[in-house]
């Protein structure tokens, strides 16, 4: 998202709670930060926005990017502890034996919805217009967007959508990138895309050839015919101290 796409903010007097609120990222936060006359010295958007990060210049409160993100995150979870329905599972009381993938996304909801987990799925499929398209799924996003109480039933197929962190259509040749709320998407790397977790900062390495898929992050292939390739990315994220 560009500075003239998100209209300024200003952020004096504003509390940290006030931000939290208003802005789903703090990369959001940044790009209201940034005016016109900032891009006429820097000419260069992302350079405004790392200027802001660090402080400078002193406009308003300097708010860090672990001071945002951190309250956010208790704010998250103190939400869903006094609301019990985005913490009431989409998979309970159902019978999910006749799919491993689903199993498998069953057994990480609860962790991803209440944050202690953040896994990426990646999969593979064909669409309902039969074109082949591929996606990286930040699944506690996805969570907190679709209903997943159809996949679960299989009243519906869990599908790869432009909105995802990386999507792809093999038969178009179209292919979106989207930051989400738990991962910002790195993209230049000789080895391929990677996904930095903004809460812990640590590197989600989607190279297949990788030994190591990133620091506190595991990667799960499974096997299914539901999709032509199927591969979970479970990481773990760091607590704050």
């Amino acid at each position: 998202m560009s500075a003239s796409s998100h209209p300024h903010f200003n952020a004096v007097n504003v509390s940290l709670d006030e931000l939290v609120d208003k802005f789903r990222s703090y990369e959001e936060y940044l790009d209201s930060r940034v005016e016109k006359k900032d891009l006429f010295f820097l000419e260069d958007d992302d350079a405004a926005k790392h200027l802001y990060e660090l402080g400078f210049p002193g406009k308003g409160e300097h708010v860090t990017r672990d001071q945002f993100e951190t309250r956010k995150h208790i704010k998250d979870l103190a939400k869903q502890m006094k609301d019990p329905d985005p913490t009431d599972m989409s998979s309970r009381g159902l019978d999910l034996s006749h799919s491993a993938f689903l199993q498998c996304l069953a057994a990480r909801e609860e962790g991803n919805r209440a944050g202690l987990d953040s896994t990426i799925i990646f999969l593979r499929a064909t669409n309902e217009l039969g074109q082949e398209v591929s996606a990286y799924i930040d699944y506690a996003d996805r969570l907190q967007r679709d209903n997943f109480r159809q996949y679960f039933e299989g009243r519906r197929k869990m599908l790869p959508k432009p909105t995802d962190l990386s999507y792809y259509n093999w038969n178009t040749n179209v292919l979106k990138m989207n930051s989400s709320p738990n991962y910002e998407v790195l993209c230049g790397n000789p080895s391929g895309i990677r996904f930095r977790h903004k809460r812990d900062r640590r590197l989600v390495l989607a190279d297949p050839k990788a030994k190591d898929p990133g620091q506190g992050t595991k990667r799960i292939t499974i096997q299914t015919l539901e999709y032509e390739q199927c591969t979970l990315f479970e990481h773990t994220p760091r607590r704050q101290v």
